[in-house]
């Protein structure tokens, strides 16, 4: 029932790309997700998360990004031998241009010195 109101509500809003990410692609998952990257930036809310082969990205479903139709902020995760992470730093900046160095993935949760990133499914 959550799941059928969430995609109702964004059809409404107008982010049919969203809600069609939500359905059927299995390298796409809509979630929740807890930020903080140093020293003041926070985030706790809806997220889109796309993975194509060892890079993850991880968009943040701002009320700014659902207006506008685009991301607002979004993280690149790379998950070669070295897992590396960066981010646009700047609302609506076209390329994660900023690193934020290592991580380690523990639990649900990406782990750096400088920034951590935890989700979790927004149903099962």
């Amino acid at each position: 029932m959550i799941r059928s109101l969430l995609i109702s509500l964004m059809l409404v809003v107008g982010v049919p790309s969203i809600a069609a990410a939500i359905s059927t692609d299995r390298d796409e998952h809509l979630m929740s997700c807890d930020v903080l990257v140093a020293p003041s930036f926070r985030y706790s809310g809806m997220c889109l998360v796309r993975r194509s082969g060892t890079t993850e990205i991880v968009y943040l479903l701002t009320t700014r990004t659902v207006s506008q139709q685009i991301p607002e902020y979004f993280f690149y995760l790379y998950h070669d031998q070295d897992k590396f992470a960066f981010w646009n730093n700047e609302p609506f900046a076209s390329h994660a241009h900023d690193s934020i160095g290592v991580f380690e993935l523990t639990d649900n949760c990406y782990e750096g010195q400088q920034f951590r990133i935890c989700k979790a499914p927004l149903w099962e």
